[in-house]
C-alpha cells in the first residue's frame, strides 16, 4: 500500500466517523482538560 493510499483510506475513515467523533469529542476535551488541569496544579505544587 502506497502512502497516498493510505492518506486516502485514513481521511475517509475520518470522513465515515466523522459524526461519531463528533458525539464525543465534548467528552474527551472535557476529560483532556480535567487532566490538563490536575497536571498543571500537580508541577504547581511540585515545584513551588
Amino acid at each position: 500500500m502506497t502512502k497516498k493510499m493510505s492518506r486516502n483510506y485514513i481521511l475517509e475513515y475520518i470522513y465515515i466517523t466523522k459524526k461519531e467523533s463528533w458525539q464525543t469529542y465534548d467528552f474527551w476535551s472535557h476529560f483532556v482538560w480535567n487532566n490538563f488541569i490536575d497536571w498543571s496544579s500537580f508541577t504547581g505544587l511540585w515545584f513551588s
